[in-house]
């Protein structure tokens, strides 16, 4: 993937996908007019100046509809798309049992934009590259674990999985009336009731009633009807076409179409392909400004590192040894237990609660300095990179023969 130079370019280029491989960037007329006008405007402005202007462009629009706000969110897109496809190239590998390809992946994650800008705190625009990394990885994963439970899923296993919540949210998003939801509600709270209450794996893939348990759903559905006047009573077969209806609606509405924001927009004939731009040299300015970018990026990295040192040290002795076996040594719990004659759940009990302290002390800097809220998502990935950093710091001081 060819690295983008120009600003223009980069706040209104998408990235474009050929055999599941990203052969160009297309650029969105109007992104790139509107673009060319504010460079004109502000020729000194470096990519973080562009991206912290627009992110405070949205931030004055967020309450609206206008198209100043589609305006924001698209250069913003475009701003975010390589870090999109570097987030997505890294979660494919693990979930490869999922048939889908790289440019599908990358178009369920970009689309999410919008979602990841109104939970970003843009008044305080630090972070943001970090935050959509996160995020972008995080609404994949979310988005493959959905679409393999639905698709594994067999039309009944479906209604049987689905919560009331969600059968009614999916009828709203559906735009059924209140009667409609109701009948349908009362269908699926029937079939519940008599079709197989058991919730095993094999739930998934479970099969259609059968005459008799039709008969007793349909019973179920006459008794429970009696609270909703305006509900008439059903035949077996009405219950069947509704509840299959209700199983389509919930599918489309867990499982929906992707409308990514690399796909072009507008009354403009058609996006500018381009496959070799050119980037402007950097002016003297603008290279000082790149450069104090860079910094406050290696300083937040270096903030990060020390918090996490002060709170090893923070650690009393035995916490501290039980890191050192565990991550300098290779230890085992098994082996770690019998050095210490204490037994392996105590051992794993121990390094789970360190863990946690340190976990601790690192989301609440993110918290305080990036404005990142921990949430369960970002305190997963948290955690797993907390595993690989303590792996690599404790592996540098066996090298180094230091000790803590």
């Amino acid at each position: 993937m060819r690295q983008r130079k120009d600003l223009i370019e980069i706040f209104s280029a998408f990235l474009q996908f050929e055999s599941d491989r990203p052969t160009l960037w297309a650029i969105d007329p109007r992104l790139h007019r509107s673009m060319t006008r504010a460079v004109a405007a502000e020729a000194r402005g470096s990519e973080d100046f562009w991206a912290v202007y627009w992110l405070r462009q949205y931030d004055k629009q967020r309450d609206t509809l206008s198209p100043a706000l589609r305006q924001a969110i698209g250069h913003l897109a475009a701003y975010l798309q390589e870090t999109c496809f570097w987030s997505v190239n890294r979660v494919m590998p693990r979930v490869g049992s999922v048939q889908m390809k790289l440019s599908d992946c990358f178009q369920v994650a970009i689309a999410d934009v919008p979602k990841l800008l109104q939970a970003f705190d843009a008044s305080k625009p630090t972070g943001l590259k970090t935050y959509a990394n996160t995020v972008f990885g995080n609404c994949l994963r979310d988005y493959l674990r959905q679409r393999k439970e639905v698709d594994f899923c067999s039309e009944w296993g479906l209604l049987q999985k689905i919560s009331r919540k969600r059968l009614l949210d999916a009828l709203t998003a559906s735009n059924f009336d209140a009667a409609m939801r109701d009948r349908y509600y009362l269908a699926w709270k029937a079939l519940t009731s008599n079709h197989s209450s058991d919730k095993s794996p094999k739930l998934r893939t479970i099969e259609a009633p059968d005459a008799q348990t039709w008969e007793l759903i349909a019973r179920s559905f006459d008794r429970e009807r009696k609270d909703f006047p305006h509900v008439a009573a059903a035949t077996p077969k009405e219950l069947e076409k509704w509840l299959l209806d209700a199983a389509k609606k919930v599918r489309s509405y867990l499982y929906p179409t992707v409308n990514s924001l690399n796909v072009k927009k507008g009354d403009d004939t058609e996006a500018d392909w381009e496959s070799d731009l050119v980037g402007n040299d950097v002016s003297p300015m603008e290279a000082l400004e790149e450069r104090e970018a860079t910094a406050e990026r290696q300083s937040q990295q270096q903030q990060m590192v020390a918090v996490l040192h002060e709170a090893i040290e923070k650690l009393d002795a035995p916490a501290r040894e039980l890191l050192t076996l565990y991550y300098r040594d290779g230890a085992t719990q098994q082996h770690i237990a019998q050095q210490l004659a204490i037994p392996q759940y105590a051992v794993s009990r121990k390094l789970s609660k360190v863990r946690q302290t340190l976990l601790k002390a690192i989301l609440e800097w993110g918290q305080n300095t990036l404005h990142i809220a921990p949430t369960s998502d970002v305190i997963n990935s948290i955690s797993a990179l907390l595993e690989e950093w303590l792996e690599s710091f404790y592996a540098r001081t066996a090298r180094s023969g230091a000790s803590l």
